[in-house]
């Protein structure tokens, strides 16, 4: 189901809106809309949450009212591309988590947590899909709603819903994951990582992400590579896009480059000189080649024309 924040973002940057829409195609023509499961790791405020809105706009079939996606991303590039948007766009159900609220103190708080995260999202889909439902499914699509699942019934819950959404519209589903390591992350600050590792990289992420017949394509984003010891061992069919990573679709698809910050300047007509925004937020360099600022310093150094650190004060992007 798709969201308001890309039509609201879109509506409140207007001309400074940086298009990204060209990640669209890249996915397409790479090939990355066949089953592929796509891992894209950058730092903290680099603009991962504004591409998986981004992409839950395009991909989503549009329900409740939402804007006609022909409509949000008219005079974008994607739009110059109509063999791809006649084909792609609004055309798949798309579930979307943002694991980032999934913050327990114990593995009972984060349990909780995830129950109600999945018990928003069936009943998002609800009025669409029960009609659709057999008596034992309907069963169980009531016990998420009404949070009375088993654990054992959470493990799947994303699985089944990704099965009752394929079937409904004979179409597979893409899946859309934010802060994907938050569980884990927030489970060994907190002494109950093994609990935690169980449920989500061996249980709720391999049943939807691995073998699963209903899925068309996926991406996860986050900071912490599946490297990092014991994480999501469930999951070995995660191809990772990193910063240096060459030849990638979503190599300078996230954060600004040189030739963005620069139309950015000139249409905020601001007096920083680009030497200034390069020495405090140029530290990146993309796929080897390609020089990248953070996106929510220098959207905040335009705004205000101060230079100056804003991780401190910003929310993510």
């Amino acid at each position: 189901m798709s969201s308001n924040f890309f039509p609201e973002l879109r509506g409140e940057l207007g001309p400074y809106l940086v298009d990204k829409t060209k990640l669209i195609e890249n996915i397409v023509v790479h090939r990355r809309l066949t089953r592929h499961v796509d891992l894209v790791l950058r730092p903290r405020r680099c603009g991962k949450s504004t591409m998986l809105q981004m992409l839950n706009s395009f991909f989503s079939i549009p329900r409740n009212g939402d804007l006609e996606p022909r409509l949000l991303f008219e005079g974008l590039h994607i739009a110059s591309r109509q063999d791809i948007c006649m084909e792609h766009m609004g055309k798949y159900p798309v579930i979307f988590c943002d694991f980032k609220d999934l913050t327990g103190d114990s593995w009972e708080e984060m349990l909780s947590d995830f129950e109600d995260l999945v018990a928003v999202l069936y009943m998002e889909w609800e009025d669409c899909l029960m009609q659709s439902l057999r008596p034992g499914e309907r069963t169980y699509f009531e016990s998420i709603c009404l949070k009375t699942a088993t654990k054992s019934e959470l493990k799947k819950s994303l699985y089944k819903l990704s099965y009752f959404l394929a079937r409904k519209f004979d179409r597979r589903v893409i899946v859309l994951i934010d802060a994907y390591e938050a569980p884990n992350n927030r489970a060994y600050e907190h002494d109950y990582f093994d609990n935690a590792n169980e449920f989500f990289g061996r249980g709720v992420l391999p049943a939807l992400l691995k073998s699963n017949r209903s899925l068309q394509y996926a991406v996860l984003v986050g900071v912490t590579p599946t490297a990092k010891s014991g994480w999501y061992s469930g999951l070995n069919n995660l191809e990772t896009h990193a910063l240096h990573k060459s030849d990638s679709p979503f190599a300078g698809m996230l954060m600004f480059t040189e030739p963005e910050v620069i139309r950015l300047r000139k249409e905020a007509k601001s007096e920083l000189e680009l030497a200034d925004l390069k020495a405090q937020y140029n530290s990146y360099i993309a796929a080897g080649q390609i020089s990248v600022y953070n996106p929510v310093s220098v959207m905040s150094a335009l705004s205000t024309s101060k230079i100056k650190n804003f991780w401190v004060a910003t929310a993510r992007l």
